[in-house]
């Protein structure tokens, strides 16, 4: 895995104001042709509305998330 590539979202999250804090990747899930992923708030472990409440505030790598002290 390359640990320099962006690819963890940054948000504030609308469930428990956490700032500042990446999403935990939980799983992928599909039917037919249509796949989604499922990602959780590293803070209060629940699900935001991506489509309705999340704006990504940035995104990271392993390496920057290891860096701000998350791992």
């Amino acid at each position: 895995m390359n640990e320099n590539r962006k690819i963890i979202p940054i948000i504030d999250c609308p469930i428990c104001g956490a700032q500042d804090v990446p999403l935990s990747y939980e799983v992928t899930m599909s039917k037919g042709k249509k796949t989604i992923e499922m990602w959780s708030c590293s803070s209060c472990g629940k699900v935001p509305n991506i489509l309705k409440d999340l704006k990504v505030k940035r995104w990271v790598s392993v390496k920057e998330l290891r860096e701000l002290g998350w791992g």
